[in-house]
């Protein structure tokens, strides 16, 4: 891991907290952590091998075991990520008002908000299921071709469509793969060859 960041926090820029207290770079934490952050505040965690870039205006809870994030639930605000393959953990949950995700080997940027969610699979593949349907969708991709919002509702329609990308980009994809010493055209990250699919369960 880039800087010797295994479990900690790599950058963090305004207000930010940790378990309702004060945050700075360099400080510890664990898999199992409540992180906040100011309409100012903006903070990139290291845990173990996933990186996280949290947004301004941001509650997000990570639960896990053995130094190993699990699941995670985005309440607010937005959540940038690099998840890799871990010992332990056959899947990363993740949880938004109106979508569950599950992911494997992943980048990903994600919005939570009551009306709407906003996913984004930036490299690799994320199952998306709608909460209050049984909407669900499976997007396999490699530069942001597909993203999706899930809707909390919309009468006569699937909850879950298509969106533009919003919000994020490739140099901060590019941060957070640095991050785990890895980049954008890392052999790692080009095992989806040819088009995107996008296939439904």
């Amino acid at each position: 891991m880039s800087g010797g960041y295994d479990m900690g926090v790599y950058r963090v820029t305004g207000g930010v907290s940790l378990d309702g207290e004060p945050i700075s770079s360099g400080c510890l934490l664990s898999e199992n952590s409540i992180i906040d952050t100011a309409a100012d505040g903006e903070v990139i965690l290291v845990i173990k091998h996933d990186v996280f870039l949290i947004r301004p205006n941001s509650h997000i809870e990570f639960s896990g075991g053995h130094g190993t994030v699990r699941s995670i639930d985005v309440w607010s605000g937005g959540l940038y990520g690099v998840a890799d393959k871990q010992k332990g953990r056959h899947k990363l949950k993740i949880n938004l008002p109106n979508a569950a995700l599950e992911l494997y080997k992943a980048g990903f940027y994600i919005e939570a908000d009551n009306y709407r969610d906003y996913v984004c699979t930036c490299h690799g593949m994320i199952r998306i299921f709608a909460k209050n349907s049984l909407d669900k969708d499976v997007v396999i991709s490699q530069v942001h071709d597909e993203p999706r919002y899930v809707y909390s509702e919309r009468p006569s329609q699937s909850l879950i469509q298509k969106a533009p990308i919003v919000n994020h980009s490739d140099s901060e994809l590019g941060l957070l793969l640095s991050i785990q010493g890895k980049h954008l055209n890392h052999p790692s990250f080009l095992e989806i060859q040819g088009r995107v699919r996008r296939k439904l369960f």
